[in-house]
């Protein structure tokens, strides 16, 4: 081997190693490299912020009506009013603001008005035997609060995997500028090795401007490549709630396929509707329960100045109420939820049956994907060798232009499916943990 072949064999190696490293570059994992992106989304996301609003007002309504139940009212009353008159039972008219009473006079009606009213008084009411009431409250507040936390934890789930799909989008953008690049460095390394040949006559100048077309046509792919891949990372970040200016690092991720569960938590939402339909019921049922409530006040009522002083009192009751029939409204109520029920039930069996369904067959995507995969590297070496020993042909005049264009483009799109197959298959592996929940 002369000088010059040993040279443009050690370039062809490098070049052939750089490429296959471009490739291997995707199997390699970078653990929690989308946990920060991840967060960021959650935390951002306003359907969950505004759910985590609407659990935090339940707890405050909860509150609200605990108090209404049980803590005693207390309230303060204040009024005062005159109904003056024009009074004739003497000889002249005489105003008077606050009357006692007249015979001839006029004015509002003494028996309506009283000639006024000088009120204050504190008023203070007490339910009793409302624990029924008050748990009634609790549980249909709390199978609120529970409906809320599986659609937070739902909304989570959904988002996870729209950001790691949309990672997969951006890594895919990535491999594919990644090994247009390398070709172009790979045949830029070839083209300088054949103008030295051509220098010696060995091969021809329109063989390496072949071949100087086919790289700047891989600068054309490596342009669109790049701006897909700003453009994909853009809405990345905006799915991530990231600023403009903040800087988003695709790696390579390893995403591996979560074992089968005995209990898919999609059914929560099923138990949580159908807890809340049973608590509906339970709080409907409290208005036949009796409902006996005190009350008391005391204060001043006169409906004259002069005797305010001498109209301070107090007063003190029970209230009762029972409700004694209403249409059968009760029986009626528990049909409704009984129908509820079933219907919440029968979705639920539906929801298994698809789940499983769709486990089993991306399951078995993903089974084929790894067999096309391991066929597409086993075509992507021998095509590996098949370009070296053009290259080496080529140096020694052998082969010519055109055959090593037509085998790096063979090269070029199996490499290019090998990438985008991995990533296809981590994407099935997502959909496959998304489903495995």
């Amino acid at each position: 081997m002369t000088l010059r072949e040993s040279r443009s064999s050690h370039s062809t190696l490098k070049a052939i190693i750089t490429y296959i490293m471009a490739a291997l570059a995707v199997t390699i994992s970078h653990a929690g490299v989308l946990d920060a992106y991840i967060q960021s989304a959650v935390q951002t996301n306003a359907a969950l912020s505004t759910l985590r609003t609407y659990q935090r007002v339940g707890e405050l309504e909860g509150q609200r009506l605990a108090a209404q139940v049980s803590a005693p009212q207390v309230s303060l009353i204040a009024n005062a009013m005159v109904a003056p008159i024009v009074s004739y039972d003497g000889k002249i008219p005489v105003l008077i603001v606050n009357p006692l009473g007249s015979n001839r006079y006029i004015g509002y009606d003494g028996a309506a008005s009283n000639g006024g009213q000088f009120l204050g008084m504190v008023n203070v009411s007490k339910q009793f035997f409302t624990s029924t009431v008050s748990e009634a409250n609790r549980a249909t507040i709390q199978s609120q609060r529970g409906q809320l936390q599986v659609a937070i934890d739902r909304g989570v789930h959904d988002l996870e995997k729209a950001v790691v799909d949309r990672y997969l989008v951006c890594l895919q953008d990535k491999v594919q500028w990644m090994y247009a690049d390398s070709a172009i460095t790979l045949i830029s390394d070839q083209i300088r090795v054949m103008e030295s040949l051509a220098a010696a006559g060995i091969v021809r100048e329109s063989d390496v401007a072949l071949v100087n077309l086919e790289r700047k046509s891989f600068v054309v792919q490596r342009a669109a490549f790049a701006s897909a891949l700003r453009r994909d990372v853009a809405d990345f970040k905006v799915l991530c709630g990231l600023l403009e200016t903040d800087s988003v690092i695709v790696d390579a991720v390893d995403i591996r396929s979560n074992q089968a569960i005995g209990s898919s938590q999609y059914l929560a939402s099923f138990t949580a509707d159908s807890l809340a339909a049973v608590t509906t019921f339970e709080a409907f049922k409290t208005r036949y329960v009796p409902q006996v409530s005190g009350f008391a006040n005391a204060g001043v009522n006169a409906v004259n100045v002069a005797t305010i002083t001498s109209r301070f009192g107090m007063s003190l009751g029970v209230n009762i109420t029972m409700n004694l029939y209403d249409g059968a409204q009760a029986g009626l109520e528990e049909i409704k939820v009984h129908e509820q029920l079933l219907t919440i039930s029968a979705n639920a069996r539906l929801l298994q049956t698809r789940l499983a369904e769709q486990i089993m067959r991306t399951t078995q995507e993903i089974v084929d994907c790894e067999q096309r995969l391991d066929l597409l590297n086993a075509t992507v070496e021998e095509s590996v060798r098949a370009v070296a020993v053009i290259r080496k042909e080529m140096a020694s005049g052998q082969a010519i232009a055109p055959e090593y264009v037509r085998m790096l483009r063979v090269l070029s799109t199996y490499k290019k499916d090998a990438a985008v197959l991995r990533v296809d298959l981590l994407g099935l592996k997502n959909t496959l943990n998304y489903l495995n929940w």
